[in-house]
């Protein structure tokens, strides 16, 4: 393949994705890109996950380049499922995708004519449409994601990024087009934080004044269950409960660079979700959001004037 057609390596990060991860691989197989390298790495599912895999790609593995099955004897948690399958690929570029999400059909081929666009981009990020369930238009969620100036905007933005990412995670991980080359020198995903391996990674890239550059295309259908942690945090609570890990990211990887305003938007925010949810008041109820609304202002306040500046 010429420059034009890179060899492109798709990761499917499976486990227990027996129910969904067919529509997973259909949406690969269906992309109008042709160059593509298909990697499933599975982080030891309990069902038959990977009897359904290797039978899909023994029907289906003409469609690409490559195609290889990575398993794991035991449980390891997503960022080191991750690591496997990043390692193992081939690719120019890699594009993750969990094994109950799926891609727009053109999704590959505009990454890589973007890339084209801009050769200088070392990780790229897109829309992403969520879905209740099930992927099609009737259960799509209206989601409005912010997206500050400075993730959307064509330029050297990498410092801006790295402050508004110690505040919090503005990159949906189901959307990254990040080559391979980079990934590498970034010494791979943290393993000692097993549940989160996306957000210390964008702050290692931007913190090394790498910039985000932005595809305003939608290219994800990222399918929100009961059994999915974007589900779970959201059914019942009023904010997501992973204190233990944003403050073992905090301490990891904002604490030791970031400008002291930063770091106290950052602590005011984690501080007042811990004590709340101490406090029996991560509920969705009028009580609840009454006083989470209110203790909140000065945080949105301060956020706002932050994304407006950058």
């Amino acid at each position: 393949m010429s420059t034009e057609y890179p060899l492109v390596s798709i990761i499917v990060i499976t486990y227990n994705s027996s129910k969904y991860v067919l529509e997973t691989l259909e949406s690969i197989k269906a992309q109008t890109y042709q160059n593509i390298e298909l990697i499933i790495t599975d982080d030891c599912s309990k069902d038959n996950t990977i009897e359904i895999c290797r039978k899909w790609i023994d029907k289906n593995k003409e469609y690409f380049t490559n195609t290889q099955i990575v398993t794991s004897d035991h449980n390891t948690g997503v960022s080191a499922n991750c690591n496997r399958g990043y390692k193992a690929a081939k690719g120019e570029w890699i594009k993750a995708i969990a094994g109950d999400d799926a891609l727009y059909p053109t999704a590959i081929k505009n990454y890589i004519s973007f890339s084209l666009q801009h050769p200088e981009a070392q990780i790229i990020h897109a829309n992403v449409h969520m879905f209740n369930n099930v992927l099609d238009q009737s259960h799509i969620i209206e989601n409005n994601p912010i997206h500050p100036a400075c993730f959307t905007t064509i330029g050297p933005k990498a410092e801006q990024q790295f402050k508004l990412l110690c505040i919090t995670n503005f990159i949906y991980a189901p959307s990254v087009f990040i080559r391979n080359e980079l990934f590498h020198r970034m010494n791979f995903f943290d393993e000692s934080i097993p549940m989160c391996e996306d957000w210390p990674m964008w702050l290692k890239i931007s913190r090394l004044n790498i910039p985000f550059y932005f595809l305003n295309s939608y290219t994800i259908k990222y399918r929100v269950t009961d059994q999915s942690i974007y589900g779970k945090e959201n059914t019942n609570y009023l904010f997501k409960r992973f204190f233990t890990i944003d403050n073992t990211i905090y301490k990891k990887y904002i604490k030791p660079f970031a400008p002291i305003h930063i770091k106290a938007l950052n602590r005011y925010d984690y501080f007042l979700r811990q004590h709340l949810d101490y406090l029996g008041l991560n509920k969705k109820n009028k009580i609840a959001k009454g006083i989470y609304k209110l203790f909140n202002i000065p945080y949105r306040i301060a956020l706002r004037l932050m994304i407006k500046s950058y």
